[in-house]
């Protein structure tokens, strides 16, 4: 494993040049979670130990679990692609300069990487030209950078060695379904 240094933890934690905590979001949290006593949502649990003041569910929206295979493929991607990139990947990230914003709410398809060229990727690119050329995964290269464990390829760049094969699988299943 490798200890990141500032300016490497930086890279991912900085937003408006400060660097904070990631964090989990409430899109994430917001769902049933099996403790050792019980089952129940987790943002109520987190209240009732006063982690969190009261907040109002029924009108904060939940991401879909990664493993329901019937929740809609794009809402899965893009809640994984919201969870594990768009803090880098956002106007006010450390990749704001890439033009490429992951937040799950964002609609604008160049942003999003659909037939958007890389400002600067050099090897990440993989010789590819899009960073998601719909319906075809293996010539994106969102999913090139997701499927490699190569430290000047890999997305995210930090915090990893492994590929996760279960995201690679379903941004694949979602790049080729676009």
């Amino acid at each position: 494993y490798l200890i990141p240094n500032l300016n490497q933890c930086s890279n991912c934690h900085a937003v408006s040049g400060k660097t904070q905590p990631i964090g989990p979001r409430i899109h994430n949290i917001n769902k049933d979670y099996t403790y050792s006593t019980e089952t129940t949502n987790q943002i109520n649990k987190w209240v009732a130990l006063g982690i969190l003041q009261t907040p109002n569910i029924s009108v904060i929206p939940a991401y879909p679990n990664f493993e329901d295979i019937t929740a809609d493929l794009n809402s899965k991607a893009r809640a994984y692609l919201s969870v594990n990139c768009a803090s880098c990947h956002s106007l006010n990230g450390s990749a704001a300069n890439t033009g490429l914003y992951l937040s799950y709410h964002n609609t604008d398809s160049l942003s999003l990487g659909f037939m958007k060229t890389p400002v600067a990727a050099g090897a990440g690119s993989g010789g590819l030209t899009y960073v998601i050329k719909p319906g075809f995964a293996d010539e994106s290269i969102l999913l090139y950078r997701i499927n490699s464990d190569i430290e000047n390829i890999r997305m995210p760049e930090i915090g990893r060695v492994l590929i996760h094969q279960e995201s690679v699988d379903l941004i694949r299943e979602w790049i080729d379904s676009l």
